[in-house]
């Protein structure tokens, strides 16, 4: 077996998928991918990926070739096509709609491999250097939609990929636009590591020991960021403001996110030393500050109308966690008694609502503010009512005048949010 197969291997064996997709562009490296993958799997069905970026006049012939290397591989193909007129920066731009297509195909347990290879990871770490963003390197392993990314061959220089396929009399694609220096990468490749190569002849394979030993101090940080909570008081940020934005790049790099420069988390960190409420938004996810406490969540898209609730139990997603509605046998906290339908509103409004036998009416704002709801959740804060009337908010008290005990056609119904 060769060691472009091994590692392959070695990769499947780790991480047990229930589906294989690949990342092709019809390129020598993803070509080798794909061709390896195709050789040890036996089991599993290989589903390749390709984007059609139509960038170049050769973009409908890169397609074609990739339907006719699948087909004479028996590989299933998906073909995304991109728009992305309108760009200013159609490098980004581009990254992000090729991911955004790659996730959509991934659920649980699904792994996704890419070609990158050592070029590349050296190509990455310095442009993120010379963008002010740190010495950064692609992650062998990360989230990606449902499941996960994988990239095998990041410690392989290109020439083995391109003569392991050259044995097998593999064809495959040359993007012509990798000569164009207008692209930071190519600009580095061509221009910097090109100099760099004629003086020191073995910098790729130093510069992998380096970024080895940064992935090994990652490993132990990373086991550091996973035993954090979502919630997080502020306190537990260094006071020095270099110190707070390695800690946050760290925690947010373990969440799978890269992209933030540093003059954003800057401006994220200033806002927290002033206790201002901030959010930032992240691929699906919000990173947030209310209070002094630090919020990592997901997104929920706000919810536009009432939603009537007939039979139960009844879940919902609002985001932050999930509302559960139940009939329960008799009264206990957070129950309350109804008959008919429950009507879910959102936000508060200048709605009123009465909490305990001796308490007074208090507007379900200030019960907001009381309870320390950060703002970004409260426009899908679930409001449990009947035709108008409020009766619950979920976790924070039950209006008093809903009902004290059974009658015809009554139920008891228990409304909380639970934890993701």
């Amino acid at each position: 077996m060769h060691v472009i197969e091994e590692v392959v291997m070695a990769a499947l064996l780790a991480n047990k998928p229930k589906k294989i997709f690949v990342a092709y562009s019809g390129g020598s490296d993803s070509t080798a991918l794909l061709v390896a993958l195709n050789n040890v799997v036996d089991s599993l069905p290989i589903v390749a990926l390709h984007v059609n970026h139509g960038l170049q006049t050769e973009s409908d012939d890169w397609e074609k070739h990739c339907v006719s290397e699948c087909r004479r591989l028996g590989v299933k193909i998906h073909i995304g096509k991109l728009d992305l007129s309108g760009s200013n920066n159609i490098e980004a731009a581009a990254r992000e709609k090729r991911y955004a297509f790659f996730g959509s195909f991934i659920e649980e347990g699904d792994l996704l491999f890419v070609g990158h290879h050592l070029q590349d990871q050296i190509e990455t770490a310095l442009m993120r250097v010379f963008q002010g963003r740190g010495l950064i390197q692609m992650p062998e392993k990360r989230n990606l939609g449902k499941g996960s990314l994988i990239r095998p061959f990041l410690k392989f220089k290109p020439e083995i990929l391109r003569e392991y396929i050259s044995k097998l009399g593999c064809s495959w694609v040359e993007d012509v636009s990798n000569s164009d220096q207008t692209f930071s990468r190519n600009y580095i490749r061509s221009v910097i590591l090109s100099s760099v190569g004629s003086k020191w002849p073995d910098y790729a394979q130093n510069f992998d020991r380096v970024l080895s030993r940064l992935r090994n101090v990652e490993k132990v940080l990373a086991g550091f960021y996973e035993k954090l909570p979502d919630l997080l008081d502020v306190t537990v940020l260094p006071e020095d403001m270099d110190a707070k934005l390695i800690w946050m790049r760290g925690f947010l790099e373990n969440k799978g996110h890269f992209g933030l420069r540093d003059r954003q988390l800057k401006l994220f960190l200033n806002k927290i030393e002033k206790s201002e409420t901030v959010v930032i938004e992240l691929d699906g996810q919000i990173l947030g500050h209310y209070r002094g406490s630090l919020y990592y969540e997901p997104l929920c898209s706000k919810f536009t109308s009432d939603i009537r609730v007939t039979n139960f139990p009844y879940q919902l997603d609002i985001g932050w966690g999930v509302l559960s509605l139940e009939e329960v046998a008799e009264k206990e906290s957070q129950s309350f008694f109804c008959t008919g339908d429950l009507i879910i509103k959102f936000g508060s409004g200048n709605r009123k609502i009465k909490l305990g036998r001796t308490g007074s009416n208090k507007s379900v704002k200030n019960l907001f503010n009381e309870k320390l709801l950060p703002q970004w959740r409260r426009p899908n804060f679930p409001l449990i009512c009947s035709q108008d009337a409020l009766l619950c908010l979920p976790g924070i008290g039950v209006n008093i005048a809903a009902g004290s005990a059974f009658g015809p056609g009554t139920k008891c119904i228990k409304a909380t949010i639970l934890d993701k």
